[in-house]
């Protein structure tokens, strides 16, 4: 299992089930009342991991704090980092009717020190984990199947291994 940290000191706003092994979470700038999506405030979510035992949402979490595990899925573990702000209505990205009105990259507001745990993994460089959004729009994904052959674009530079 691969340990999940907070990017940024804030407040779990969501945590929930995507199915029976799966949860996503939620870390806000600012504390929201329970179960509510943080709509127009800029928030980390981790999607596709088992969460810490005991954390719940309202709980405050600092920079490099714990905060779940990642799957095991296909020979890999891996998870899904959003960091977005959710908006009404939901915008088209990627051919998707996504919940987010904006993204942008985790690795743009990480602490230098979350950050530094990269590099002892064999990050060079924030600009290495980042796509583009003119490289995206480029080469858009496909969230939702219909064109499954635009998920294998750039696979090959689209992963980091973390040593």
């Amino acid at each position: 299992m691969v340990e999940i940290y907070a990017p940024f000191d804030g407040y779990i706003t969501l945590i929930f089930s995507l199915n029976d092994n799966e949860q996503e979470l939620w870390i806000s700038p600012r504390r929201m009342f329970a179960n509510i999506p943080p709509v127009g405030m800029w928030s980390f979510s981790v999607e596709h991991i088992k969460v810490k035992d005991g954390l719940k949402t309202g709980d405050r979490v600092k920079a490099g704090e714990l905060v779940g595990f990642t799957g095991f899925l296909d020979g890999y573990y891996s998870f899904d980092a959003i960091y977005g702000k959710i908006g009404l209505p939901p915008k088209k990205i990627d051919n998707w009717l996504s919940p987010f009105a904006d993204l942008d990259s985790v690795f743009n507001h990480m602490s230098d020190e979350v950050f530094a745990q990269f590099q002892q993994k064999g990050v060079v460089s924030k600009k290495q984990v980042i796509i583009s959004k003119e490289e995206r729009d480029q080469n858009p994904c496909d969230y939702r199947g219909e064109r499954p052959e635009l998920m294998e674009v750039n696979s090959d530079n689209s992963w980091v291994e973390l040593h």
